[in-house]
């Protein structure tokens, strides 16, 4: 079919093909490129939260929890249940980062989870496959964070994990020494569980899709116009001079099967239709050369 398309349709219609490809492809480049933007964003944020956490957590740890105990203090630190009813009790510095996280999480904005393998609190083991496998590989892999995108439309999430790590004895005592705890053998450096940040994104995708709009939009606008540009100079410095002088050569040739061999064929220049004009102007002089030489035989 390509083959019965007049010359014009043949250089025009796939520069409009490549353009639309073009488009397409921007359009899909532009929609990756932001969506990914809005993921390291989320991951720069929760790293941020995760060493603000810590930081929390440590100072709680050094100038409360120790500090008692340094000064003689008879102290219990216990979970967030129990240190209410209880004489001395404080809460364990994991119970301090739940009950701050308990705060955070009811505004909605993100949510900053303490969870373990080895969990006192029945509600902070894993609660997901991913948890679950996040958890196992931050143990083994104690400088690394874990990571997904979790959930689409509107209930999208960006969900960190990373290791958190025993950094004084007060703490690995704390864990150690009560009385609900699976794992009693820990040491200053092991992991003892992970900080998990998660992050809603459905807003930011939302932002994605609408700025990936925007943009193709813009981008259409701008690929027709420089489309219909080159189209235009295409036309009127390309596609109408080959399609005049091919239309030309076709009377020539038109002339000289029906025997008017006296009008020259017109030339054209040195390009590929110049040189087949001058082709056609040679064999217009032979076959007339011929044909006077048999005339006056």
């Amino acid at each position: 079919m390509f083959r019965n398309w007049k010359l014009g349709a043949k250089t025009l219609i796939p520069t409009v093909v490549v353009a639309v490809i073009v488009t397409i492809g921007l359009a899909l480049m532009v929609q990756v490129q932001q969506r990914n933007m809005a993921i390291d964003q989320a991951r720069r944020t929760a790293q941020a939260i995760t060493r603000q956490v810590a930081a929390e957590r440590k100072v709680y740890t050094e100038t409360v929890v120790s500090k008692l105990k340094k000064d003689g203090v008879s102290i219990a630190p216990l979970d967030l249940k129990s240190f209410r009813s209880v004489q001395g009790g404080i809460p364990l510095p994991a119970s301090f980062v739940h009950a701050t996280s308990e705060v955070v999480n009811a505004k909605g904005l993100h949510s900053v989870d303490l969870l373990s393998l080895w969990n006192i609190n029945p509600s902070k083991g894993p609660r997901s496959q991913f948890e679950e496998e996040a958890l196992k590989y931050v143990v083994n892999n104690q400088n690394e964070l874990k990571d997904a995108v979790l959930g689409s439309g509107d209930q999208a999430r960006y969900v960190q994990v990373s290791a958190d790590v025993a950094s004084i004895e007060a703490c690995v005592t704390c864990h150690n020494g009560h009385p609900a705890s699976p794992k009693r053998d820990f040491g200053v450096g092991d992991t003892m569980g992970a900080v998990v940040i998660s992050l809603p994104l459905a807003a930011e995708f939302a932002s994605v899709r609408t700025n990936t709009i925007t943009l193709t939009v813009f981008a259409i606008g701008a690929i027709a116009l420089v489309t219909a540009v080159v189209l235009l100079f295409q036309w009127m410095f390309v596609n109408r001079p080959v399609v005049q002088s091919l239309n030309a050569l076709e009377k020539a040739a038109e002339r000289i099967s029906t025997g008017e061999l006296d009008e020259p064929v017109a030339q054209m220049g040195d390009d590929e239709i110049g040189r087949l004009a001058k082709a056609f102007e040679r064999m217009r002089l032979s076959l007339k050369a011929a044909m006077d030489a048999m005339d006056k035989q």
